[in-house]
């Protein structure tokens, strides 16, 4: 996000109530995001919905850190923080998310390892093998 689309939404949430200056004291680097008009995406969305019939897949903001801005930066490529957690309470998986009590019901865990397989089965690798030569 550059400068000038900080600017826009510290405005438009502020509006003319209040007079603020705005320093960025390091350049922007990661935190970037992935567009959802994606096949990937998609993959994403339909394992959701094999899952869970009449679900919808939405996309939320994390306030951690995430090295998919390293992966999309070096392979120019889209990349989600995807975890399928269908069974263990979204009250435990957030307060223990990567720390020292972190906890997952296996079941889930087996759900993540099934997600990874219906990925390798889709037909992205052979898209992407495809559209690269490789093929």
């Amino acid at each position: 996000m550059a400068p000038s689309h900080i600017r826009e939404h510290v405005d438009h949430a502020l509006g003319d109530r209040f007079s603020y200056e705005l320093d960025l004291l390091e350049p922007l680097v990661g935190g970037t995001e992935s567009e959802i008009d994606s096949p990937l995406y998609r993959v994403c969305e339909r394992f959701v919905s094999d899952r869970i019939p009449g679900a919808t897949l939405l996309p939320v903001v994390s306030a951690g850190f995430s090295d998919s801005h390293f992966v999309r930066e070096a392979f120019g490529t889209v990349a989600y923080g995807f975890a399928p957690v269908f069974s263990t309470d979204p009250s435990d998986y957030f307060a223990g998310m990567h720390g020292a009590d972190e906890c997952l019901d296996v079941d889930d865990l087996v759900e993540m390892a099934e997600f990874h397989l219906h990925v390798l089965r889709s037909d992205l690798l052979a898209r992407g093998a495809a559209s690269s030569g490789d093929a």
